[in-house]
């Protein structure tokens, strides 16, 4: 099972590298087209997309995948319902984010840029947003019939116009910032669009049903408090550097997070393949023994890479960053372990609490979000940026530790209940 896994892996993760790669590629050259306070712009626009898209989307998305994989095998139709309702859920939410972002747009400008007149480029974003779920929507039907090799390749394709486009884009003018982040939705939009078509918009025409939608958002629900919460406290320490320090700050520590939260990425597409599994597996009471081998695999790589990062970065840091953005260079080690801790979490641990135990993990963030604000505040008054990145990892180790005990201790209730039953029947 785990060498099939690894091939899916590869079908996924190979694009999305690429897409990694030129995404960071990117990246420098905005640096270097645009400076600091520009970039620091560009980068918290496309950390608020971000950051809807995985409250938003992941939230629904977990609820498809919670409902749609148990029911592919046998009722195609009714798991293609549970996808329709999930875009429909989707637009409803960006109906719902949209209406304060329209009515208060130079409000929400001065708070995150430190004037009112940057209003369109939070306006802008909101393109971006919808883009994005509905290119996560158009690639789900592949993520739970496993089919990953077109689901890489539609990846690919997006990558390769969004983020090759906006190259070339920049190598032939010299774009306004807010053609950027236009480009970066139009893009995403138009390759979601064909994916829908190329499929036969099956989940389009898919027959409404109220009840499944209603059954979905029942899962959502709690889906939403989960990311609202997590995401939230795993991305307000780019805003508030932001809010507080100003943009040209966010543009230092957005570099920094370039780098330290790559295998936070890489962990999520470890779990595009292993989320449609996990349903199925603990229903039937299969799950342990992949999770623990799973989970000791993530831990022993991240301990490697770490231990690499910290002897190979500081030889490299020169070639690494433009000079205005070598401040950035001591917060990348600072801010690793937290994209490590991710790496950790994401592929089985996450997904496997928030089907089966969302209330836990959204008492955990209740918990820690008056806390981590208070530290924040603390500690960028004090220290800046370095201060930010501290508490960032600091937060994220502790609550890695606290999820890794809670998913231990669910799967080993299940099989010690599990075991009286068996020899129940064996009785019989």
């Amino acid at each position: 099972m785990l060498k099939q896994s690894a091939v899916k892996f590869i079908w996924v993760a190979g694009p999305k590298v690429i897409a990694g790669a030129l995404q960071f590629i990117l990246t420098l050259i905005l640096m270097r087209h645009y400076g600091p306070a520009q970039f620091g712009a560009i980068s918290v626009c496309m950390s608020a997309v971000i950051l809807c898209v995985s409250i938003v989307g992941g939230a629904t998305d977990s609820g498809v995948l919670r409902l749609a994989p148990s029911t592919s095998g046998r009722r195609g139709d009714l798991s293609v319902a549970y996808q329709q309702a999930g875009v429909i859920l989707k637009l409803c939410f960006v109906l719902l984010i949209a209406i304060p972002v329209l009515l208060f747009g130079s409000k929400l400008s001065s708070l995150l840029f430190q004037t009112s007149r940057d209003a369109i480029y939070i306006t802008t974003s909101l393109v971006a947003l919808l883009a994005t779920l509905l290119m996560r929507s158009a690639q789900m039907q592949y993520q739970i019939t496993e089919r990953f090799a077109i689901y890489g390749i539609a990846d690919l394709a997006n990558s390769v116009l969004k983020f090759g486009g906006i190259a070339i884009l920049l190598s032939l003018a010299h774009p306004a910032p807010l053609t950027v982040l236009a480009m970066y939705g139009l893009t995403t939009l138009f390759v979601a669009a064909m994916l829908f078509f190329l499929t036969g918009n099956t989940v389009l025409k898919a027959g409404f049903s109220r009840s499944l939608l209603t059954e979905l958002a029942g899962h959502v629900k709690w889906f939403v408090l989960v990311s609202a919460t997590g995401t939230l406290l795993s991305r307000m320490d780019l805003f508030l550097v932001s809010s507080m320090l100003g943009v040209a700050s966010a543009g230092i520590y957005s570099a920094a997070q370039l780098i330290a939260l790559i295998p936070q990425l890489i962990g999520s597409y470890i779990a595009v393949v292993f989320s449609p599994r996990i349903m199925p597996m603990w229903e039937a009471g299969t799950l342990a023994k992949l999770y623990r081998d799973v989970q000791l695999g993530l831990v022993c790589v991240a301990i490697l890479a770490y231990m690499s990062a910290f002897a190979i970065l500081p030889r490299m840091s020169t070639g690494l960053f433009p000079p205005s953005f070598l401040s950035a260079l001591p917060l990348i080690l600072l801010l690793l372990p937290s994209g490590l801790c991710a790496f950790i979490n994401f592929p089985l641990t996450l997904l496997l609490l928030l089907f089966i135990r969302p209330r836990f993990l959204v008492l955990l963030d209740c918990v820690s979000l008056p806390l981590l604000l208070a530290a924040y505040a603390w500690a960028i008054r004090a220290h800046g940026v370095i201060g930010a990145a501290t508490v960032t990892t600091t937060a994220a180790i502790f609550k890695t530790l606290i999820m890794q005990i809670a998913g231990w201790r669910l799967l080993r209730n299940q099989t010690q209940t599990a075991l009286p039953a068996v020899v129940s029947a064996l009785g019989h």
